[in-house]
């Protein structure tokens, strides 16, 4: 009952400035007020839709989700959001007073001036969902890019490590495109309930220096979970290339201006600007082939059909094992100890390529701070821990130390600040 008198009371702030249409407003609280009791009742009944909070009873066209019971106005549960709406008598198409129905009121509400309403219900969530509750289904971790590639495997890692620790199963769903962004603007989008994360890297930072409209802000619409990761890329050409050091490569495509193509597996990657530097300071004429993603950038870049690439340290072994690839050189201050005889960049002559890649998790901006608290602590305890750090070196990757999202937060920010600089150096324009 006390969770009942807070809701009516933060009905009336909200409402209290429809003071033309009395009858609208006491009866949306009347509305509201069933709802939430109704849904208290399921929950003393074991229903699958159990209210656990005030913010968990939500209208289905403000918060966006899809709407399962009758009308564009039905309710549905948090817990269970692609399950059936709760239907009550407090939201069917009954009348009141003789002429009003519930949905017109609620569309005259809502159509009055009260965006209070959107606010209401998202910002009731807010105070009274705790971390208590969450998590009490699957979280997504949305990796921006095919599946695969090294952001695909170190989220899969973390799933596996977090997800008993969490109590909930953690999926990893790639939705590659756009460079990065399909994906990155989904989550940007997506309900701040703690249920949808981002995996991203260096193109998150990048976005907005290599897109007019990139359609989110890395800094305004995302809240840091935990660094993860890095791994440098490595220099490589197939082995029907005959360059064996990074020089030998420079003078090969110098000889042929115009003839010779890297594979690029996505604008604004740490691989892409590499090369972009590479090409700027050593004065090549090469030119970047576009994949969505680094898997099928290294099956042509096998065949032959591109001559380079700078690719992941973690992806890159066993084709340097096998002699498919010949490895020239490590973007990263020291040697690999899985590549101890490749030099460094710098060592090779090019110190000014320097885009050493990195990977983290992110969930949206307005994600309560409780849920934001509890999913830091579960990675910053995971990422302390042997057992992810194993996975992540034997992915190939180096794990980043546990340092929280403060330190994140201020690396995102200085790179975004360094970007526009880098990608006019590399004659990149806005698209």
């Amino acid at each position: 009952m006390r969770k009942l008198a807070e809701f009516r009371a933060a009905v009336s702030a909200r409402f209290a400035h429809i003071n033309h249409n009395s009858r609208i407003s006491s009866q949306l609280m009347r509305i509201m007020s069933k709802n939430l009791i109704d849904a208290e009742r399921f929950a003393q009944a074991g229903s699958p839709a159990a209210f656990n909070g005030v913010g968990r009873l939500r209208l289905v066209r403000v918060a966006g989700l899809p709407c399962h019971g009758a009308g564009p106005y039905a309710w549905t549960s948090r817990d269970n959001p692609a399950g059936p709406a709760i239907t009550t008598k407090a939201n069917e198409e009954e009348t009141m007073d003789g002429n009003l129905s519930r949905r017109s009121i609620l569309k005259a509400a809502l159509t009055t001036g009260a965006a209070g309403a959107a606010g209401l219900l998202s910002g009731t969530a807010a105070f009274a969902q705790g971390a208590d509750g969450w998590p009490n289904r699957p979280i997504t971790i949305i990796v921006p890019v095919a599946a695969g590639g090294i952001i695909d495997l170190l989220s899969r890692a973390v799933g596996d490590v977090l997800s008993p620790v969490l109590k909930t199963p953690i999926v990893t769903e790639p939705r590659p495109g756009a460079d990065h962004m399909i994906g990155t603007r989904f989550v940007a989008r997506a309900e701040p309930d703690g249920y949808t994360w981002l995996f991203a890297s260096v193109p998150f930072t990048v976005s907005p220096a290599l897109s007019r409209n990139p359609g989110f802000d890395p800094v305004a619409d995302f809240a840091p979970l935990q660094m993860i990761a890095s791994s440098p890329n490595v220099l490589v050409v197939p082995a029907s290339v005959p360059a064996k050091t990074v020089k030998e490569f420079v003078a090969l495509v110098k000889s042929k201006p115009g003839e010779f193509n890297y594979a690029n597996p996505g604008n604004g990657s740490s691989n892409h600007l590499g090369m972009e530097m590479l090409k700027q300071v050593a004065g090549l004429d090469i030119m970047g082939i576009v994949y969505k993603g680094q898997p099928p950038a290294i099956v042509d870049l096998l065949a032959g059909r591109v001559q380079a690439m700078m690719i992941s340290s973690s992806l890159v072994g066993q084709y340097v094992a096998n002699g498919t690839l010949r490895a020239l050189a490590v973007v990263a201050p020291s040697r690999l100890t899985a590549l101890p005889d490749v030099p460094t960049i710098a060592e090779a002559g090019y110190p000014d390529v320097n885009v050493v890649p990195w990977f983290g998790l992110f969930a949206p901006a307005k994600t309560p701070a409780p849920i934001l608290a509890k999913a830091r602590g579960a990675l910053h305890d995971a990422l302390a821990g042997q057992d992810l750090q194993g996975k992540i070196r034997n992915i190939g990757a180096v794990p980043y130390p546990p340092n929280g999202p403060e330190a994140f937060a201020s690396h995102i920010k200085n790179e975004i600040a360094q970007w526009p600089a880098l990608v006019a150096k590399a004659g990149l324009e806005k698209n």
